[in-house]
Formats: structure tokens, C-alpha cells, sequence
């Protein structure tokens, strides 16, 4: 509590020092410093000198590279809230930022006796909050509170809370939640900027996770050029309800609790002690509040009287008796207000959960991680990989699209698997013999491998249309091959192609469907997912890069 405090005096120290040329060299000199130390660390666990820890269930770490609030513990949310409707038992391990006591602690989940916001942190209380039944082990040394936590139960996986950075534990999945629109500082290491190890280090993750409205294309850009093999998941922070603060909190809605909207149009002092508080103000605005007067304070700040006078006075200042709060620093003041004299502004924490575009997928997609299977992008040949100019009988005539190299190239970098599925019924027509048919596919191979890409299968259909086979698309035979071949996720794979039997095998197959190319010249008989320029296209949507 204390160093929160004097991180709350120094701000202003840090800005101006980080305002003239010696500041700056000062700061620039730290950061070194603080590089070599994570080298020097990253060196450690290499080396075996410290060894990470394992747990009997999968570990996945949900986490940032940056200082300050980017959804982190609202995913966790979801994902405990994802696993708990699978039937699936979640745990959560956190650190509990802020908290007065040192002991490891496990809040049960039962909502009966349990320690406030002071005993544990902020975050570890809201989410006891939120997931009623799921054990939340809370400490600074996580694996004892994991420990603990098996000795207390049996949890089925764990969520590691602000895991990126944290090395003693071994993690079966990285997610990784970056800002929407990134500050001035984000770029750089701290202490001269926002990052927490070098922005390289976005390659270690599985699954990343941009939160906060309107994503910064050019940002969006920078992090897929970092780390190619990214796929990018959409989210943001979306107010459903506001409560009096003081209230006592129980679940469900709550007398004096006020829906989504209810503060539109009038004026309001807006608070905020968390990471990045500039996107708690735009969501209260996009209520259609209008905050007048914007307050913020250090993340997991412990408020105390004064700093509640001092609150209410800037507000009484602006003619406003209205203060919304994020539900995070409800939970710091929630004594505070309940010992607090009655009179003054109305104060409301507002509530709301993390919207996930896509979120099924990324459940899926972890699912399919952790059984150890991969999930596939399905791709046909002619005229999505390759230009189509008939039946292809000589591997001389073969040319790739422009960019089929590239695409690929980055599903090898992710964690999907790159399948050929085609149609090559020249084989039955008696235009070429099987033998031809795989000269030809080693040329593509081989055109692909200059490119530095590869195909993990590649499965072709030699039959023709009026033999009535199982394996001629759109009939599903190909597909179901390579994914017992391959142990294939399908639920969590794609199929990109440019006819509509590609898009009708997609459908039949439960998966989402990409149609690559010109528009055809008649209405398609079957709609897709999403309709693409080309390989490149198809690849930049399903890895998050495109927004519809």
C-alpha cells in the first residue's frame, strides 16, 4: 500500500524527468540496466539453475507485456466461466496486487466467510465475485498457492492470472492481451516506457488478445509484422449496469441497481485507479454520460478518507453530484463509503464483463491446444493456391498467386496446420496417370519450399463426378482422412476455396467457410464466412488481421 502511495506522489516526478535530455538519459540508462536483468533471468531457467514447476493439470497463463490494465483479469473471467459450461473444473491463481496480507490464501468460492478486497487484492475479490464455486489461490509465490489448491480440491485446469512473465511455473497455453490504441510509452522497455520485457517477447504467445474499442490498424499491423504467426482475437470492455456504491453486494440485480444508459446525458466526475483508465472514460461516454471532470489514480491505489473528501471536493468544484467509478475501485472503497457520511455526490461503480468477437473460436482453439491437437486450414488448389487454367496434367504449367507463398508461410508460423484438399479427377478421365498427378504435386511443393513454406498434408480425390465416391469435395471422405491422419482439431479449423463445393464441404463439415477470388459470375449457391481477395486475404481473417 505504501509503494502505491509513493507511485501516486512520483508521477509527476517521472514525467518531468522524462521531459529534458538528461531525464531521458537517465531513463534510458535504467532500462538497460533493467535488460540485462531480464537476460540475465531468461539465462537462469534456461540453463536449469532454476527450474520450472509443473502441475498435474494444463497451466494457462493469461497476460501482458505491458504495465497497466489490459483485460487480463476479465478474460480469465471468461475462460473460468467457458470451462465451468463445458463441465470442465477451473481454478485461478493470482497474485492479489495491494493486498495487506502476505500468507498464501485459497477464497473457496462459496461466497461465505470470505476475506474483502484489503485481505486478498482487488482483482482476486472481484473474481471471487464473479465465478461463485471456483477456488482462486492467491499469493505471491503461485505455485505453493497451487499447492494449496490441490490439496483444498481437484481443479481440472488452472488459470494463471498476469502469467506472461512469470517463469517458475510451467504453461501448457500463452495468452497474451495487448492495448486497442497503444500510448506514447508503449513501445519502450520501463522504466522508459510501458513494457515489462522487450516487445519481442510477443512471440512466445499462442493466442493474443487486443482489448479496448476502435483497434489501431497500424498497431494491429506492427504486432502480426513482430510476431507472424500470431492469431488475433478482438475484445472490449462493454458497461451492462451501475450500482450505489455502499451498497451491500449480493448476486443478481440488486434494489437501486440501474441498467446500461440509465446516466445518459448527464454530468458526471469520472474515477478510475486502474491501468489504463482512459477506457473506462470512453465506455462511460459511450453510455452517454458526460464525464466533465476526469480523476485517476495508480492501479490497485488504496483509498482512504482523504482521498475521498479530495474526490468529492473536485466534484462539488465542477457543480457535479454524480461519480461513476470502475467496479475495480468499488472494491477499494466499498468500506469507506458504507463508514462515510451519507450527504454529498450519488457515487455508482459501473459493472460490465469483456466482449470477446470470436470468443467461441478461442475457446475452441484452446481446447484443441490442450488435447494436443491442431486445429487445420483446409485449402483447395486450383485457383486458390495455384492459377486455374483447366486440367492441370504438366507440372511446367503450374504457376503460383501472387502472395500463395507468403500466406502460407504464416499458417506454418501458427499454430494451424496447412492441408491440401483437391479435386483431380484427370486421373479417372484418363488425361493423367496418379504417377503425373504427384509430379505435379511435387512441383508445388517445391515451388512453396523456395518460398519457405510448407503443406503439412496434401489429399487429392482422383474420381470422377458421376462415380459417386466419398472422397470427391463437396463429400466429406478427404477431410475426415486427414484429420485422423493428422489428429486434427476440426471443430476449430477453416477451408478456404474459390468454388462452391469448397464452401458446401465447409457446411458439411460444421467449420467456417472462405471463398477466395473474383466474384463468380452467378449468384453462389452456398454464402461463406467471409469472401477474400485471395490466399493472403482468406489468411489475414482468420488469424484476426481483417475486420468484417
Amino acid at each position: 500500500m505504501l509503494i502505491a502511495r509513493i507511485v501516486f506522489k512520483l508521477e509527476n516526478f517521472w514525467t518531468r524527468v522524462a521531459g529534458n535530455p538528461l531525464g531521458s538519459g537517465l531513463l534510458r540508462l535504467f532500462s538497460g540496466f533493467y535488460a540485462l536483468l531480464l537476460r540475465a533471468r531468461e539465462l537462469v531457467f534456461r540453463l536449469g539453475l532454476i527450474r520450472s514447476r509443473s502441475f498435474p493439470v494444463p497451466v494457462i497463463s493469461v497476460g501482458n507485456l505491458h504495465l497497466g490494465g489490459t483485460g487480463k483479469t476479465p478474460l480469465v473471467r471468461f475462460l473460468a466461466e467457458k470451462f465451468s459450461l463445458s463441465g470442465i473444473r477451473p481454478a485461478v491463481l493470482t497474485r492479489g496486487y495491494g493486498r495487506s496480507g502476505k500468507t498464501e490464501i485459497i477464497i473457496s468460492g462459496t461466497g461465505k466467510n470470505e476475506p474483502d478486497s484489503a485481505q486478498v487484492g482487488d482483482e482476486p475479490f472481484l473474481l471471487s465475485r464473479w465465478l461463485p464455486g471456483v477456488k482462486i489461490g492467491v499469493g505471491k509465490d503461485r505455485r505453493r498457492s497451487g499447492e494449496l489448491l490441490f490439496r483444498q480440491g481437484s481443479p481440472q485446469v488452472i488459470l494463471l492470472d498476469d502469467g506472461f512473465s512469470h517463469h517458475r511455473l510451467k504453461k501448457d497455453l500463452e495468452i497474451l492481451t495487448v492495448p486497442a490504441r497503444p500510448g506514447p510509452l508503449d513501445r519502450r522497455l520501463f522504466p522508459r516506457g510501458t513494457l515489462r520485457e522487450p516487445f519481442s517477447g510477443i512471440r512466445r504467445a499462442d493466442l493474443i488478445v487486443i482489448s479496448g474499442e476502435n483497434p489501431d490498424p497500424e498497431w494491429q499491423a506492427e504486432l502480426a509484422r513482430e510476431h507472424p504467426g500470431g492469431v488475433f482475437f478482438r475484445a472490449r470492455f462493454q458497461i451492462n449496469q451501475y450500482r450505489p456504491l455502499g451498497a451491500k453486494a449480493r448476486p443478481g440485480d440488486l434494489p437501486g441497481m440501474r441498467p446500461a444508459g440509465f446516466f445518459r446525458g448527464r454530468a458526471a466526475l469520472g474515477l478510475a485507479g486502474i491501468g489504463r483508465p482512459e477506457s473506462f472514460f470512453a465506455s462511460l461516454e459511450k453510455e452517454g454520460a458526460q464525464i466533465r471532470e476526469k480523476v485517476v489514480y495508480p492501479d490497485h491505489f488504496p483509498y482512504g478518507e482523504k482521498d475521498l473528501a479530495r474526490i468529492e471536493r473536485r466534484a462539488r468544484e465542477q457543480g457535479i453530484d454524480l461519480i461513476l467509478t470502475t467496479e475495480k475501485d468499488g472494491a477499494r472503497l466499498e468500506k469507506l463509503r458504507r463508514t462515510g457520511p451519507p450527504a454529498g455526490p450519488e457515487w455508482w461503480e459501473a459493472r460490465g464483463e469483456l466482449r470477446l468477437e470470436r470468443g467461441e473460436e478461442l475457446f475452441r482453439m484452446i481446447l484443441a491446444r490442450l488435447r494436443d491437437r491442431s486445429p487445420a486450414i483446409f485449402m483447395d488448389r486450383d485457383g486458390t493456391i495455384n492459377e486455374d487454367n483447366g486440367y492441370l496434367t504438366r507440372p511446367e504449367d503450374l504457376k503460383i498467386i501472387p502472395g500463395a507463398e507468403a500466406a502460407i508461410r504464416r499458417i506454418n508460423a501458427g499454430p494451424y496446420l496447412a492441408v491440401l484438399i483437391s479435386n483431380q479427377s484427370v486421373v479417372n478421365r484418363g488425361m493423367a496417370s496418379e504417377n503425373r498427378v504427384r509430379v505435379v504435386e511435387l512441383r508445388l511443393e517445391e515451388l512453396l519450399g523456395a518460398g519457405g513454406a510448407f503443406l503439412d498434408g496434401a489429399y487429392y480425390c482422383p474420381h470422377r463426378p458421376d462415380e459417386g465416391c466419398a472422397c470427391r469435395k463437396p463429400e466429406t471422405g478427404l477431410v475426415r482422412k486427414a484429420v485422423s491422419d493428422l489428429g486434427i482439431a476440426l471443430e476449430a479449423s477453416y477451408y478456404i476455396g474459390d468454388k462452391d463445393t469448397d464452401i458446401e464441404l465447409a457446411r458439411r463439415l460444421g467449420i467456417k467457410a472462405v471463398r477466395v477470388g473474383p466474384p463468380p459470375d452467378h449468384a453462389p449457391g452456398v454464402p461463406a464466412d467471409f469472401v477474400a481477395r485471395d490466399l493472403a486475404h482468406a489468411v489475414d481473417w482468420i488469424m484476426g488481421n481483417v475486420t468484417v
